[in-house]
């Protein structure tokens, strides 16, 4: 979806057709990022503003991120174990016990 839209954007851009390109991407789920580039290469940030409030604008993480939060929560869990328990740990961040030994026998 956000390829077709990313696409679809360009070619309407250039030719100044917003209103087509929001008609035909009302009521879709587009990534904030997707809007971001787009606004970018088009120069067009106010009619892509307009298009936020007629589309719905998600904030996906990307894998990179989602490895960078994973790392640093491993990271606290690791701290965490030297002075609390599996089950304090647990509770603490509201993370299964299953999730929290997994962890921590991967060191």
């Amino acid at each position: 979806m956000d390829l077709n839209f990313f696409v679809w954007g360009l070619k309407y851009s250039y030719q100044d057709k917003w209103e087509y390109l929001m008609t035909k991407f009302k009521n879709k789920i587009i990534k904030r990022g997707t809007m971001k580039m787009l606004s970018e290469m088009c120069g067009k940030k106010e009619e892509l503003k307009d298009m936020e409030e007629k589309v719905e604008v998600t904030h996906e993480l990307g894998s990179y991120q989602r490895r960078m939060i994973n790392c640093g929560e491993c990271n606290v869990i690791k701290t965490l174990s030297q002075t609390m328990s599996v089950e304090e740990i647990s509770n603490a961040i509201q993370k299964p016990i299953e999730d929290i030994k997994r962890i921590l026998e991967s060191r």
